[in-house]
């Protein structure tokens, strides 16, 4: 990885920041950091503020049997924009991906209008 860096660092300087952004976050997942860990390392490094409750609710999310489904389906929203294309992505019927953003809603204490301001500015889940 240093060698790569090292070349990288002489042809294109964005390009060596993104090797090393990638291998931070390699680092934290080789170690088995917690989602916590995660969601404060990406608030950083986006310079976007991710309070201690969005992190433990994000965490008592996940912990559920249905949880990963339910991240999977709110990730997908805010990367596509939309519940239809977002659903269409993840290959799953518009009502489905919808009841598991209503879950994550539910978990997370956001209001019914998170589709709509995930879709339109984005969150830390994008």
């Amino acid at each position: 990885m240093q060698g790569l860096l090292l070349r990288l660092s002489t042809l294109d300087a964005d390009a060596e920041s993104a090797v090393r952004v990638i291998a931070y976050f390699d680092s934290l997942v080789r170690n088995h950091a917690s989602v916590s860990v995660l969601l404060q390392a990406t608030a950083r490094l986006t310079q976007c503020p991710v309070g201690l409750a969005d992190v433990r609710a994000v965490e008592e999310l996940s912990r559920r049997p249905y949880g990963a489904e339910a991240l999977e389906a709110v990730r997908a929203l805010c990367a596509e924009g939309s519940v239809r294309r977002a659903a269409a992505a993840v290959h799953l019927h518009h009502s489905s991906l919808a009841a598991r953003i209503a879950r994550a809603e539910a978990v997370l204490g956001w209001s019914g209008d998170f589709a709509r301001a995930a879709a339109s500015s984005g969150s830390m889940f994008g």
